[in-house]
């Protein structure tokens, strides 16, 4: 039986197409090659040989932790403005984005309370 929403009226089984589908296989594969292109054969710097690999990770972990937190400046700007839960939304996704790349994956205790009531 397919899931339904509002009153018997077919709602949608997931928010996967064809087309995301290709672009994630996509990027997954320019990843695979990004990482054998630089890992491997690539060669070590004249001044710093294998040590210059480093900026392989660090230099895409930066941005993505800059990005996350100019989204999330933005969207807690915006729902200030606004007062719409979208913008909530984006801000939350943005600090997620803004956490991966210094690797915490686990929730912050503070954070994970429920503060509706001080709304």
């Amino acid at each position: 039986m397919s899931p339904r929403r509002h009153e018997g009226r077919p709602g949608p089984v997931g928010t996967g197409s064809r087309g995301t589908r290709v672009i994630g296989l996509a990027a997954l594969a320019s990843l695979a090659l990004l990482a054998l292109y630089g890992l491997v054969i690539s060669p070590p710097d004249v001044e710093m040989a294998d040590n210059v690999r480093i900026m392989y990770v660090h230099v895409p972990s930066a941005t993505y932790l800059y990005l996350g937190c100019f989204i999330t400046t933005v969207a807690s700007a915006m729902w200030l403005w606004k007062r719409t839960p979208g913008w909530d939304a984006l801000a939350e996704a943005g600090a997620e984005v803004g956490k991966l790349p210094r690797g915490e994956r686990r929730g912050n205790r503070l954070l994970d309370r429920d503060h509706s009531h001080a709304l």
